[in-house]
C-alpha cells in the first residue's frame, strides 16, 4: 500500500495529467492582498500548485484564487 503517499499511490501523477491549469500563465490572488503571476508548472507532494515566476523562483501556492491569463 502507498500509506497515503500521493506520489507512490499515483494520485499526484493522475491529478497533474488532468489538470487544465498546468502549463498556463496564471495569477494567484492570495490572502492579504498579495498576488503572484507565473506559469503553473507542477503540483507538489502537498497538493499545492507551483508557479514559476519571471524571476526564476518556483513558488508553491496552497490557498488563493487562480486566474487564467490570456497570452499578450
Amino acid at each position: 500500500m502507498a500509506g497515503g503517499d500521493p506520489v507512490e499511490s499515483g494520485l499526484q501523477e493522475t491529478y497533474a495529467a488532468g489538470c487544465a491549469t498546468l502549463g498556463r500563465t496564471v495569477r494567484a490572488e492570495l490572502p492579504g492582498d498579495r498576488s503572484i503571476t507565473g506559469e503553473a508548472v507542477a503540483i507538489d507532494g502537498d497538493g499545492r500548485l507551483v508557479l514559476a515566476t519571471e524571476d526564476g523562483v518556483q513558488e508553491p501556492v496552497g490557498a488563493g484564487d487562480i486566474v487564467h491569463l490570456r497570452p499578450a
